[in-house]
């Protein structure tokens, strides 16, 4: 998304769910071009070649100050799958202009991405320190734009998925995305998921229906509602 032990005798199916639908979320919306971003000139498409990228990362080491060089150098390894490279040309678009909003977005994404890496590695320091430095990153994007709920949702995932988790700031997040958007998918399911493990189930059932009506005959609310189900079982509920 993986070493997850906190779910009792429904791990199994919970953390491959969250390791495929959770991370689906943030990684679907961190690669697809975001809609509020302005691409610059010469962007490369989706799936650009190995001879493609090399020539803008070419461009990007020849024009160390040229901002929309790095940050399409950058965007190409990113989508390339190549994040330690992506890294090094969104700091230096950073380096650049301290203040972009996207460049900062992007910077917590890439450091999302690699903590998911490390933690499918098992490598919980690399990844819990990727997740923070993500964290840092939204935090700078969120003091420009606080009312951004995609950037808060995955904010609070980076709580989530921390090892240990530290679920109380996730759930205050998700919480907080869902005061002002009270429909927003991402917020309400990864609440969802974080209230059915913390125990809080008539909270979560409620959310759940809400759930419902947003995406009606979603395949994930059976999963959901199973979760519920099986937890209420095991403590005799």
């Amino acid at each position: 998304m993986k070493s997850h032990n906190l779910y009792f005798g429904v791990i199994g199916l919970l953390i491959g769910f969250i390791a495929g639908f959770l991370y689906a979320n943030h990684y679907n919306r961190a690669n697809a071009p975001p809609s509020t971003m302005q691409l610059p000139p010469g962007h490369p498409p989706i799936g650009a070649s190995e001879s493609e990228i090399a020539q803008l990362v070419q461009r990007a080491e020849e024009r160390p100050q040229d901002f929309d060089a790095q940050v399409t150098a950058a965007t190409a390894l990113y989508r390339a799958g190549r994040l330690e490279q992506a890294l090094k040309y969104f700091e230096r678009a950073n380096a650049i202009r301290p203040d972009d909003y996207n460049t900062l977005v992007q910077l917590g994404n890439v450091h999302f991405d690699l903590g998911d890496h490390y933690l499918q590695h098992q490598d919980t320091a690399q990844s819990n320190a990727h997740f923070q430095e993500a964290g840092r990153w939204y935090e700078r994007a969120l003091a420009q734009k606080p009312d951004d709920a995609n950037v808060r949702t995955d904010y609070g995932l980076t709580f989530y998925k921390r090892q240990p988790r530290e679920l109380e700031r996730a759930i205050a997040e998700y919480q907080r995305v869902l005061a002002t958007n009270p429909k927003h998918p991402q917020a309400l399911h990864n609440l969802i998921v974080a209230l059915t493990e913390k125990g809080e189930l008539g909270e979560a059932e409620a959310l759940l229906k809400r759930l419902e009506e947003v995406a009606p005959g979603a395949h994930i609310l059976d999963t959901l509602r199973q979760e519920i189900a099986n937890r209420r079982n095991r403590r005799g509920a």
